[in-house]
């Protein structure tokens, strides 16, 4: 299987009448919040595949402590955030998507058009121009997602994808790459700063005051740190 970027014909279009369903992710009591929903996508036990679950879980754990929560198993739902480690792609992650304001999908990207380390950005909306968005997991989310919204309501209007470079997804390593191991953890610090740092509401959306907001939406990937660049 191919898994670097590359377009993909699709020629049949799912029926996803199956996924028309009311949502159950239940809001916060109180004021309201942004439903937000991190997924690390990803296999831990082949080297640079495990990117996106390192990701997730140094992220929790970051604003866990920042906050001074680490041991609050409410925490997190009680700020309507919620994160999730899978091995999945395409239609799959609707399930996954619903009942959410935003999404956040951090994977392993293989372009060898950049250095490995190097770290992208991509942000979906409804009105975002047609793009081929595909990771390593072969998740063409441009195509999911419009798909998608012709059939739920419940989705994410905003997705956004984070992914870094990557030199070997196939052998079998519980670790990263020494490249990867160094963009792991300016990651997590890029994700937070756009995304949580706001510790009374979280959610803040690459709005201002996000520490690398670009401005506006992006039509393309955006490259927010490279290895040959140590700002972001």
């Amino acid at each position: 299987m191919n898994r670097t970027t590359s377009n993909i014909e699709r020629k049949i279009v799912p029926d996803l009448s199956l996924y028309e369903h009311t949502s159950t992710t239940p809001r916060c009591p109180g004021r309201s919040k942004k439903r937000i929903i991190v997924i690390g996508l990803g296999n831990e036990y082949l080297c640079d595949d495990g990117l996106g679950i390192y990701a997730v879980r140094q992220l929790e754990e970051r604003i866990r402590q920042i906050s001074g929560r680490e041991n609050d198993p409410e925490f997190l739902s009680s700020h309507a955030i919620n994160f999730e480690e899978l091995a999945i792609g395409g239609l799959q992650l609707l399930d996954y998507l619903v009942g959410y304001d935003h999404c956040i999908i951090i994977d392993a990207i293989i372009t060898r058009l950049h250095p490995t380390g190097t770290i992208y950005r991509f942000r979906l909306e409804p009105d975002t121009d047609s793009v081929t968005l595909t990771t390593s997991h072969q998740i063409d989310l441009s195509q999911v997602l419009t798909l998608g919204r012709m059939y739920i309501n419940d989705i994410p209007r905003t997705v956004t994808v984070y992914g870094v470079e990557v030199n070997d997804i196939t052998s079998f390593q519980l670790s990263c790459t020494d490249a990867v191991k160094k963009a792991l953890p300016q990651l997590v610090d890029v994700i937070y700063h756009n995304h949580f740092s706001d510790e009374e509401t979280f959610g803040v959306t690459d709005g201002p005051g996000s520490r690398d907001d670009p401005g506006s939406g992006f039509s393309q990937w955006e490259i927010i740190r490279s290895t040959f660049s140590e700002t972001f």
